[in-house]
């Protein structure tokens, strides 16, 4: 638990391997065994976790020992469908990605999960060659430290110039307890940036090499907000993104947390919001009993993600006022304030959580004027933080 909690370090790699099997449990025991067994093989000839969070070359290395222990083939079935692949036989970087989701209107832009962008121009490239509205980052400090990535000096600001909503959550890499205990996390997150992006671009989802944290991001918001069954979201995520080797065992922790307590509100929802399943034989009152918890956490997802959207959309309104407000003392009063609202508009940001504001396209004394009062009331949260 300490080792979880921590903010800089890592989790140990024994109590990591050694809670698989015990988290899962019930169903969920064959695949945590499975999971479990696939890890120690990878210990065998693998570096450490320390070693592969601090180190771009060895986390590949680890990566590259994890997949092959889970059968997964180095470089997939195919290349990825966007940006360059990997050389071949290789884990090396490069910016690649793979749709994984449509969009469909009303429920989500659709997905894209990949690799980390690491400049401005790797930005753009999302931008011009993915068509992506916003970008959900799972890379933790140490993974930004390991691949020298500027995200707040250098990638966040770049895609906010370029109108994406920029996000990060941070996860680390290999750490199977963090992971769970950041799942939810990333999902509301996630669950966030769809609602806000739904009928613009996709969204991005990246971890370093878009493998392990990004496709169990994809994999907690699939079932959890969407309500697919756990084995249609791996079986969705392993054809659109072949490599993605998510650890499976962090979603079971995750979603046994989000419903302890909860019985008496599943059975609800059992005997009154699900349709029984008991013509079709078997073990029909499991099943039952599991769709009312999916039931139950997209219900939980959905109003997480509505009042996200809310406060969002508040801190937008404040920023769209800050840009059309002048000092009330200057000496040339209402010309001062006309002059601004020549010059200052709504950010894309601010715009997409406030679509009444987008009267007319942003100008780039606007943009960097929103830049400067989020970095205000970034400083403003830091300062005023326990």
């Amino acid at each position: 638990a300490a080792a979880a909690g921590s903010s800089g370090g890592t989790a140990s790699e024994g109590a990591a391997a050694g809670a698989a099997p015990a988290a899962a449990g019930g169903e969920g025991g064959a695949e945590a065994e499975a999971e479990a067994e696939a890890e120690a093989e990878a210990e065998a000839g693998a570096p450490s976790v320390a070693d592969a969070q601090r180190s771009e070359e060895e986390g590949f290395k680890r990566r590259a020992a994890e997949s092959k222990a889970a059968g997964i083939d180095e470089g997939g079935t195919r290349p990825p469908r966007g940006g360059d692949p990997p050389p071949p036989g290789s884990w090396q970087w490069t910016l690649n990605w793979d749709p994984v989701l449509e969009a469909e209107a009303g429920k989500h832009p659709g997905i894209i999960v990949g690799s980390c962008p690491r400049s401005a121009a790797d930005m753009q490239r999302l931008v011009d060659e993915a068509g992506v509205s916003a970008v959900l980052s799972l890379q933790s400090d140490l993974c930004l430290e390991a691949l020298e990535i500027d995200w707040e000096g250098l990638v966040r600001p770049a895609g906010a110039g370029l109108g994406v909503l920029m996000h990060r959550v941070g996860v680390r890499d290999f750490d199977r307890l963090d992971q769970a205990a950041m799942l939810p996390v990333a999902v509301r997150a996630l669950a966030a940036l769809c609602r806000a992006c739904d009928g613009r671009g996709p969204v991005y989802v990246h971890c370093t090499a878009g493998i392990n944290r990004a496709s169990l991001t994809v994999l907690g918001y699939l079932t959890f907000a969407l309500g697919m069954s756990k084995d249609e979201a791996l079986a969705l995520i392993r054809e659109q993104r072949p490599q993605a080797n998510p650890y499976v065992v962090p979603w079971e922790q995750a979603r046994a947390r989000l419903l302890a307590g909860r019985e008496q509100e599943v059975f609800i929802k059992s005997t009154l919001d699900v349709e029984s399943t008991q013509e079709e034989g078997g073990d029909w009152v499991a099943r039952d009993w599991g769709d009312a918890e999916a039931v139950v956490l997209c219900e939980t997802f959905r109003r997480m993600a509505e009042a996200d959207a809310l406060l969002m959309r508040a801190a937008a309104d404040v920023a769209c006022h800050s840009l059309g407000t002048v000092d009330a003392d200057a000496d040339d009063g209402a010309g001062a304030s006309a002059a601004a609202g020549d010059n200052v508009k709504p950010s894309p940001v601010a715009v997409a959580f406030n679509p009444a504001a987008a009267t007319e396209e942003p100008t780039e004394e606007g943009i960097a004027a929103a830049g400067a009062a989020e970095d205000e009331v970034a400083d403003g949260d830091k300062a005023a933080a326990p």
